[in-house]
C-alpha cells in the first residue's frame, strides 16, 4: 500500500494498493484504495487502549521482573570477578615469596597464578557482555508518569504526526489492509513488536453525528405543522450548516436528507386515502371519523367497523357504482 497525500483540500489523504496505479486494473478485496483517517484513527485507539491502568500494571510488574533478573545476573558476574581476583592476588603473592632456588616450585606458581589471571579475564568479559546486554529501561515510577500522560500527549497540538508515527514504531511492527469483499468496510491487521497480532474491522466512512436539529424534528416533526417546526428550531438558536435561521425550505431538506418521518406520515393503525374525493365528501358529512395532520392531510383510523362503514358507502355510492362498471366493462370513463 501507498499513500496518497492531497494536493487540494477537496482530496483526501488514502492509501491505495500500488498495482492498480501501474496496471490501472479496477480495485479488488485484495487491491483497492481506502481513506487514512478511518485506518489512523482505528490504530491510534488500538495503541492508546494498550496503555490502559490494568495494561500498565502488568508492564510495570514485568519491567520489575526484568530489572530483577537482571540485577541478578549482573550480581553474579560481579562476585564472578571478585572470587577471580582473589585467586590471582593469592596466586601473585605465593609466586613472590618462593625462593629463587626453588625453581620447580616457582614454576608450579607461575602456571597458577597465570591460570588465576586467565580466570580473572575471562570472568571480567563476562560482566562486560552481562552490561552491555542490560536493557535500557526506566525506572517503574517514570514509566508509570510516562503512560499515564500518553493520551494527553497524543492530543496535544504540540504533538506531530512524526511524534506520534515514533511512538508507534516503538510498540507496533506493522500495519496491513486485509482483503475484504465489502468495500464498506475495512480490515487491518496489526502486528506487534512482540508477536502478538490484533484485526481490526471499521467502516470505510465513520458515521457523521447527528444534526441537533434533525434530532428536534425527529422527536418533534410528526406532530407539528412546518410553520411551528421552524418556529421552535429558531427559538432553540439551531442554524443551518451555513449558519442561518430555519426557513420552511431548509427544514425540510434537512428532514428529507436525515431521512426522517413528515408530519403526515400516517400512524401503524391508519390508512390514507387514494381516491380522496369520495372520502373527504363522507368525512365532511361526517359519515367516516378521520384525523386531520399537520399538514392537511386526513388518515382514518382502520379497524373491523371503519372498513365494514367504507363497504357500505362504496355500495350505497351511485357514482362509485357507475365507476366500477365501467372498468368491468373495459369502457372509458
Amino acid at each position: 500500500m501507498r499513500t496518497h497525500y492531497p494536493r487540494a483540500t477537496r482530496h483526501y489523504v488514502a492509501y491505495f494498493c500500488g498495482a492498480t496505479a501501474k496496471t490501472h486494473r479496477p480495485q479488488s478485496p485484495t487491491c483497492r484504495t481506502v481513506p487514512a483517517g478511518p485506518v489512523d484513527a482505528a490504530v491510534a485507539e488500538l495503541l492508546l487502549d494498550a496503555l490502559t491502568p490494568a495494561e500498565l500494571t502488568r508492564t510495570l510488574a514485568a519491567v520489575q521482573e526484568v530489572h530483577t533478573r537482571t540485577h541478578r545476573s549482573m550480581r553474579a558476574a560481579e562476585l564472578a570477578v571478585e572470587r577471580a581476583r582473589y585467586q590471582a592476588q593469592r596466586a601473585e603473592r605465593a609466586f613472590g615469596q618462593v625462593e629463587p632456588e626453588n625453581r620447580l616450585v616457582a614454576r608450579t606458581l607461575e602456571a597458577r597464578w597465570e591460570t588465576c589471571l586467565k580466570t580473572q579475564a575471562e570472568a571480567e568479559h563476562a560482566l562486560a557482555e552481562v552490561l552491555r546486554a542490560q536493557p535500557e529501561l526506566p525506572e517503574p515510577d517514570t514509566l508509570a508518569r510516562l503512560v499515564a500522560d500518553v493520551e494527553a500527549l497524543w492530543q496535544a497540538e504540540t504533538t506531530t504526526d512524526r511524534d506520534r508515527k515514533r511512538l508507534l514504531r516503538t510498540l507496533i511492527a506493522d500495519v496491513t489492509i486485509l482483503p475484504e469483499p465489502d468495500t464498506t468496510q475495512i480490515r487491518i491487521g496489526v502486528r506487534w513488536h512482540t508477536g502478538a497480532t490484533d484485526t481490526l474491522t471499521i467502516p470505510t466512512r465513520p458515521p457523521r453525528p447527528e444534526h441537533p436539529a434533525a434530532s428536534l424534528i425527529r422527536e418533534h416533526g410528526t406532530s407539528l405543522p412546518d410553520a411551528e417546526m421552524v418556529d421552535l428550531l429558531n427559538r432553540h438558536g439551531l442554524t443551518t450548516t451555513r449558519g442561518e435561521a430555519f426557513t420552511i425550505a431548509s427544514m425540510r431538506w434537512t428532514r428529507q436528507n436525515h431521512h426522517l418521518p413528515a408530519p403526515s406520515t400516517p400512524r401503524p393503525d391508519e390508512i390514507t386515502a387514494t381516491n380522496p374525493s369520495a372520502v373527504y365528501r363522507w368525512i365532511s358529512t361526517g359519515k367516516l371519523a378521520a384525523r386531520h395532520t399537520p399538514v392537511g392531510r386526513w388518515c382514518l383510523p382502520w379497524t373491523p367497523e371503519t372498513e365494514a362503514a367504507c363497504r357500505a358507502l362504496i355500495a350505497a355510492s351511485p357514482q362509485i357504482q357507475r365507476t366500477a362498471a365501467h372498468i368491468t366493462t373495459g369502457e372509458a370513463v
